[in-house]
């Protein structure tokens, strides 16, 4: 993708530059070195070599393409020097750039010198087109593994490996961005993030991002997805594909978004939560135990701007407790589930924003309850359809279900 961009003549020479780059001898860390930073500044294809380095922020160019050594490990430190708005790898406020991959490079934020802090970061991109960041470890970092800010398109994370750090694993922020993907990684949360956020604030958004083959995991039952923070649809057509997900999934303020073929495992909030204005959520496919006292499958304020709306079919559900809750859903079709637990099998509970949800041919086992109908207030079920369920082990199937619901 990137070979079009680099400049011919192969390699630059450097030999000659690493008479003094920093390498750290057992028990001592040198001052930061600029000897990188040069090689980087040179632009085109560069290798770094084997061995330690410690660096407080390595600024980023374009046309640029960095590899590791082909033998060992080129492993880059963060100074204790550096400040609380440092990154290791960073692009320049008023800069754009465009056409860089950084491949097989270990990052180690040295956390223990630093507090942790929101703006810190193993690789921060801001204004970044066409970038690759491959076989890359990230870890202990004093706030997030990789940091998307503004204006971001065509963002490629493939084989890394995030975990240790501070904060959250691969975060996007700002608004602007659009076409990442994160594939064959495995990205475990800080304390105080999540594996994966898509947190955009004000009126920008983040849409077209690909999260498959991934293993993400979330510490302290914290929660991998998309969180919209002030409004609305900041999030669009985000997919979940064939991931191993420990935490569950929340995603607020979404459009679009797919969650296929996935395993999920989740102990405290639910495996997927559709909160707020999450509009056309396709959830197929999964792979879900859920060890809570909740639901499984919960959504709120969940609607369809298309004929489809939501849709939630062919899972495989073991709760511990419940199965899926709906409040106030709009154009929901829950078919062709096996959902298997101990309280209630599905809620629905109406407000007067709910209509045409049909759920049908569904299997629930082992529950208290099957499908459990619930008006707010004075509201009640408009067009709503149970058919053609199959209950065992079921104490009470239907409760307070719509005549001729089966």
């Amino acid at each position: 993708m990137l070979a079009s961009a680099f400049r011919s003549g192969g390699l630059p020479a450097i030999g000659d530059m690493l008479d003094n780059v920093g390498y750290v001898e057992p028990g001592f860390e040198p001052p930061p070195s600029s000897d990188l930073q040069e090689l980087i500044d040179q632009g085109g294809e560069v290798v770094f070599p084997a061995g330690e380095f410690v660096e407080e922020s390595l600024k980023l160019r374009s046309d640029l393409r960095i590899v590791g050594p082909p033998v060992g490990r080129c492993i880059i430190k963060q100074a204790a020097s550096a400040g609380s708005h440092t990154r290791l790898f960073t692009t320049e406020a008023g800069i754009p750039i465009e056409n860089v991959r950084i491949e097989r490079l270990f990052l180690d934020g040295q956390s223990g010198n630093h507090e942790d802090g929101e703006w810190r970061a193993g690789v921060f991109l801001n204004a970044a087109r066409n970038v690759e960041l491959v076989d890359l470890d990230i870890q202990n970092m004093a706030g997030d593994g990789i940091h998307i800010y503004q204006d971001c398109s065509l963002i490629d994370v493939e084989r890394v490996r995030i975990k240790g750090n501070g904060r959250g694993g691969v975060v996007l922020t700002g608004g602007g961005t659009r076409g990442v993907t994160i594939d064959r990684s495995e990205i475990i949360s800080g304390d105080y993030g999540q594996s994966i956020d898509g947190e955009v604030d004000g009126d920008g958004s983040a849409d077209n991002v690909t999260i498959s083959r991934c293993h993400l995991e979330n510490v302290a039952g914290r929660v991998a997805g998309t969180a919209a923070a002030a409004h609305p649809n900041h999030t669009r057509g985000w997919c979940y594909e064939k991931n191993t997900i420990i935490g569950g999934l929340h995603l607020n303020g979404s459009q679009g978004c797919r969650v296929d073929g996935n395993t999920i495992k989740a102990a405290q909030n639910p495996a997927i939560n559709g909160y707020y204005t999450t509009f056309d959520l396709l959830v197929a496919d999964n792979d879900i135990e859920y060890e809570g006292a909740d639901y499984a499958i919960r959504a709120t304020r969940a609607h369809g701007l298309s004929p489809e709306g939501m849709i939630v079919h062919d899972n495989h559900i073991r709760s511990a407790a419940h199965g899926m809750k709906f409040w106030a859903v709009q154009d929901l079709q829950v078919h062709d589930n096996v959902i298997e637990g101990a309280g209630a099998g599905v809620y629905l509970r109406s407000t007067a924003d709910t209509f045409a949800n049909y759920l049908h041919h569904n299997k629930l086992k082992g529950f208290e309850e099957g499908f459990v109908c619930q008006g707010y207030q004075d509201f009640v079920f408009d067009d709503l359809r149970i058919r053609d369920n199959q209950f065992r082990d079921v104490s009470v199937p239907l409760l307070d279900c719509p005549e001729g619901s089966s």
